[in-house]
């Protein structure tokens, strides 16, 4: 049995305004409505380490990574589309930013493949995790159409490429592999003054509507 979460790994990190906004919402809707700690909804071996006031943590992808068994490839980019409208909330997607607006952008790209990330590197030499994490601006990368102008889902499973693989070649071999653990982060952050500089990215920083 293995796991692939695809643009499924949100951060637990700060919007641009220094607050963890996104983590409340979390935290809001399962009190709310989902009442998925308090009913052991989630994963029992995280609920275990995150008692009380903590167990929010085991409704977010970098935290349950910590507990989860099961091998799994990670498919998502370091300037997911959705993220950083609604996480980092920073405001310009996808074009007209400031250039502080653009930093912000690459900070959060800095802590998604640090601090975020780090969970599913710490697990993966036991666990046999794999990632493909490349730096362009979409959502979803497991198939390779496009829906027409604007469309942040046309992500290029047969044609992104990081250290010289597509997404479907390293999820590939991270399937037919002995140990699994194949880990694939792009190393291309910012060409000033643009974010998610990757020419095979199907979408640069200033296309879109």
């Amino acid at each position: 049995m293995t796991g692939f979460p695809d643009a499924g790994y949100f951060a637990d990190l700060q919007n641009t305004q220094g607050a963890y906004a996104y983590r409340g919402m979390f935290q809001g809707a399962d009190q709310s409505c989902w009442n998925t700690t308090l009913s052991g909804g989630t994963n029992a071996a995280c609920l275990a380490a995150n008692i009380g006031d903590a167990a929010w943590r085991c409704l977010m992808a970098e935290y349950l990574t910590d507990h989860i068994a099961t091998p799994m490839f990670i498919m998502n980019a370091a300037f997911d589309v959705y993220q950083v409208q609604h996480i980092l909330d920073v405001g310009c997607i996808p074009k007209n930013c400031t250039s502080t607006q653009r930093a912000q952008m690459e900070g959060y790209r800095k802590a998604f493949v640090g601090e975020s990330f780090a969970h599913v590197v710490n697990r993966a030499r036991a666990v046999g995790h794999g990632a493909y994490i490349d730096s362009c601006l979409v959502h979803e990368q497991n198939l390779d159409y496009c829906g027409g102008p604007g469309t942040y889902n046309c992500a290029g499973w047969l044609t992104t490429q990081v250290a010289g693989m597509t997404p479907q070649q390293a999820y590939s071999r991270w399937y037919g592999g002995g140990s699994r653990q194949n880990l694939t982060v792009d190393s291309v952050a910012t060409v000033a003054p643009d974010p998610g500089s990757n020419p095979s990215c199907p979408w640069n920083f200033d296309q879109g509507v």
